[in-house]
């Protein structure tokens, strides 16, 4: 009844504005949601091109990375030394030259080759001389047809390390005779072109395989952890 009377007494003014503010402050509301879901999409905008261009460019430094690899393990199966190591069992050349390519590949944790029952007959790694890899995936592969095989990141049951292994067959008239196996460097990998990448100032990227394993995080204790 007080809020009537002294509504009353108001002048003409204070009356609108006694009305008029609800309607300011719901508008205010309006505006601040609309502003605060504009934001919300530049930034998820802001974040999905940011990951697009990050997935193309490694997209690309993989696809070049894959390729260099192949070309340094075609350039070691054509030699004569590894003729040498597989059709003569004389492997002390083939051993000079997968040292001497580890040596000018920074990015290699090993390269070497194995013969046609997977017994590695010349490494990088000379511990692993005479070890045997008939078992793994790659030499499976290679030995069964396939020209080409390239893992994803996997632990090394050699070095305990996770790398990615390359495996190239090697054939005497259409006979196989062997492999090169490269176990190319993922801590090298994951430093040249996936911690520098970016999303947005303080985002960054991480990568984990179809088991749940982090494989590439900033944080490296989380690397071979399940993912969070």
């Amino acid at each position: 009844m007080n809020f009537v009377a002294t509504y009353r007494n108001l002048s003409l003014s204070k009356k609108m504005m006694v009305v008029l503010l609800p309607l300011v402050f719901i508008v205010l509301v309006v505006l601040i949601a609309l502003f605060y879901t504009g934001a919300v999409k530049a930034l998820e905008d802001t974040a999905v091109g940011s990951l697009t261009t990050m997935t193309a460019d490694f997209h690309k430094k993989a696809e070049s990375f894959i390729f260099r690899t192949q070309d340094i393990m075609k350039t070691l199966k054509s030699q004569n030394a590894t003729a040498e190591a597989l059709q003569q069992g004389k492997p002390e050349n083939a051993q000079r030259r997968v040292e001497a390519y580890k040596q000018e590949a920074d990015f290699l944790d090993s390269i070497g080759m194995v013969d046609a029952q997977g017994t590695i007959v010349a490494d990088a790694d000379r511990a692993s001389v005479g070890k045997s890899l008939a078992g793994r995936d790659f030499f499976v592969a290679v030995s069964g047809g396939q020209d080409f095989f390239f893992s994803p990141p996997q632990k090394s049951s050699i070095t305990g390390k996770i790398s990615m292994i390359f495996a190239l067959s090697i054939k005497k008239e259409g006979v196989f005779i062997g492999a090169i196996v490269a176990r190319a460097s993922w801590d090298w990998f994951i430093e040249k072109f996936i911690l520098p990448q970016k999303v947005g100032e303080t985002g960054y990227g991480y990568i984990g395989d179809s088991n749940g394993i982090v494989l590439a995080h900033p944080q490296k204790k989380l690397i071979g952890e399940e993912d969070f």
